[in-house]
């Protein structure tokens, strides 16, 4: 019997192992050995696929996250905020969407949060001196200007004082 083929057939394999006592064992023992190898792989292939999803997932995540920090940004921008990165990093983006037009939902909700735990980014007066300078407080008469005069000063070229 020739040793250099390729394929043999289970009883030229029982004539090779003419020294084993007991070679149908040997056989199904390769047997189990050829399909636990086949398990083996089959789940680290499954391990694999799963790795590849997972990173996938992560780019998909991470590109979504810029694409609605860049569109809300815009759109607060377009609506005159100009602190616009600031209050992003107030806003939870994960709250935000797209809806089926590709237009972003939410930013409206998440501007309201942001405006009612921080006022002060939105009233220039509570930013600068507090609640206490404002005409609503009461508390500080707020110097009134004089139309007349600022329109005369305005007409001469001088600022009003």
């Amino acid at each position: 019997m020739e040793l250099n083929k390729d394929t043999y057939t289970k009883e030229e394999v029982l004539s090779l192992l003419g020294g084993i006592e007991d070679p149908k064992a040997v056989l199904s023992a390769l047997d189990r050995a050829k399909e636990e190898a086949k398990a083996y792989r089959e789940e680290r292939d499954t391990y694999k696929k799963q790795v590849e999803e997972s990173t996938a997932g992560e780019e998909i995540k991470k590109w979504r996250t810029r694409s609605v920090k860049t569109d809300a940004k815009n759109a607060l921008k377009e609506n005159g905020y100009t602190n616009a990165d600031r209050l992003l990093s107030f806003m939870d983006l994960e709250a935000l969407e797209y809806d089926d037009k590709d237009n972003l939902t939410g930013l409206n909700e998440q501007l309201k949060a942001v405006q009612d735990k921080l006022p002060e980014l939105f009233d220039i007066r509570k930013a600068v001196g507090g609640a206490a300078d404002s005409k609503e407080s009461g508390k500080v008469a707020a110097q009134e200007e004089d139309p007349l005069k600022a329109q005369i000063e305005r007409a001469l070229g001088r600022a009003p004082r």
